[in-house]
């Protein structure tokens, strides 16, 4: 039994570190790319609106977002679960 909770512990620790390590790699992504589009825009080399140059500034936020939008989700859910068992347990 206790093996069962050690595997589980280092699988948890595993996929901790996988999220954390593709964050980190996507906020460095993001952060590479915005100087090297707006030097690009700004030597004429592409033709893109400023609204795509910034793109990669805006992708963290958006992600964050759709994190606490799914977070809302899920609490909202809880919620009408919880609301929906103590009616039912009245009639």
């Amino acid at each position: 039994m206790r093996a069962k909770a050690i595997r589980a512990s280092i699988n948890k620790r595993k996929i901790v570190k996988a999220i954390r390590f593709a964050v980190v790699r996507g906020l460095l992504l993001c952060a590479i790319a915005l100087p090297i589009l707006i030097l690009f825009k700004l030597a004429g080399l592409i033709g893109w609106s400023w609204w795509w140059v910034f793109i990669p500034l805006w992708i963290p936020v958006w992600i964050i977002l759709a994190i606490l939008a799914g977070f809302a989700v899920m609490s909202a859910v809880i919620a009408a679960a919880a609301i929906f068992a103590e009616l039912s347990e009245k009639y």
